[in-house]
């Protein structure tokens, strides 16, 4: 990867995989120094201008001093992309408080608290850019993933209102809505309920040709940072998806309702937690590997296998801690 530095400096979260992962790599191409934030340090992207640092965006302590430490390696923070995302696939009477402020602090307090942190040198150099990565889930919703759905409807407004107010000092705010990802993420997610019928669910249409892959998004990322744009929907079917919503809501509702009907519904066996990987061994044949072997490249590809140390063991109620990485969601 040839880099030739411009000078400015991009800071992005849950770095390690997936989209952050793709993101990271897409800002060093285009020659920005980039402060790669992730859980577990370890597994972000080693290359020429990437920076890596530990944190959990959910702890306002860790992101005042990392952000701190990356001023003080910089001097200067340009974008702060926020890409770490958590999610449980969880009905509500299966679902813990832990668990749903756990999902909220990592994909609506986190963004709150990077925006905090870098605002005050953003207004210091005259100016900077804001991207907060939202989902289909801010523009429509499914059964089993109401925690995960609030996270991303507050994250679209909290761009809004971040919009507002930066503009009286030179702070653009951009909220992208990607379409489905082929990332791979359901391998690092994690599964209660229903499990193996919710993984599979997840797994196939991670893998489906209607997918986008990381690295598109990332350039869209990349495009609106220079844009300066709003907010973003890709691709044109989802934009379409969510005009369409906004103009019918009663008869995207009840399209929906359909589909919810096909999804995997709660089973009683909740408290259990496992990842996407643990499932997935269970369900190996050469079907299976042929029907998801677009996931499963993606997730090679992305470093969206677990470490050795991410056992779901650790995320059992009620002190849930989660990989901050993207997590999948129906198309």
């Amino acid at each position: 990867m040839e880099v030739h530095s411009n000078g400015r400096v991009a800071l992005v979260t849950g770095a390690a995989s997936g989209l952050g992962r793709a993101t990271v790599e897409a800002f060093a191409c285009a020659g920005y120094q980039v402060a790669a934030l992730d859980l577990d340090e370890s597994r972000i992207l080693d290359g020429d201008g990437i920076h890596s640092f530990a944190c959990d965006v959910s702890d306002a302590s860790a992101v005042e001093r990392t952000v701190g430490q990356a001023m003080e390696r910089f001097g200067r923070i340009d974008v702060a992309v926020n890409c770490a995302g958590v999610d449980f696939t969880y009905w509500l009477d299966e679902m813990t408080v832990e668990q749903f402020d756990r999902v909220i602090g990592v994909n609506l307090r986190g963004p709150f608290l990077i925006a905090k942190a870098v605002w005050p040198a953003m207004k210091r150099q005259g100016g900077g850019h804001i991207v907060n990565v939202a989902s289909t889930a801010a523009v429509r919703a499914w059964a089993g993933a109401s925690a995960y759905h609030a996270s991303k409807f507050g994250l679209l407004g909290l761009g809004r209102g971040l919009g507002v107010e930066g503009r009286r000092d030179g702070i653009k705010v951009t909220t992208v809505v990607p379409g489905e990802m082929r990332t791979g993420s359901y391998r690092q997610a994690l599964f209660g309920g229903n499990r193996e019928a919710e993984f599979r669910w997840f797994a196939i249409g991670a893998s489906l040709p209607t997918t986008i892959s990381a690295d598109r998004a990332a350039r869209h990322i990349i495009r609106a940072t220079k844009r300066r744009q709003a907010e973003v929907i890709f691709p044109w079917t989802m934009s379409l998806a969510a005009r369409a919503h906004g103009v019918a809501p009663g008869v995207t509702a009840r399209t929906l309702e359909v589909v919810n009907r096909l999804m995997p519904s709660a089973d009683g066996r909740g408290r259990h937690i496992e990842r996407g990987a643990e499932i997935e061994q269970r369900l190996r044949n050469p079907l299976w590997d042929a029907v998801t072997v677009a996931g499963r490249h993606a997730a090679d590809h992305l470093n969206e296998t677990p470490s050795p140390t991410a056992s779901a063991d650790a995320v059992q109620p009620p002190d849930p801690v989660m990989s901050q990485s993207e997590p999948p969601s129906p198309s």
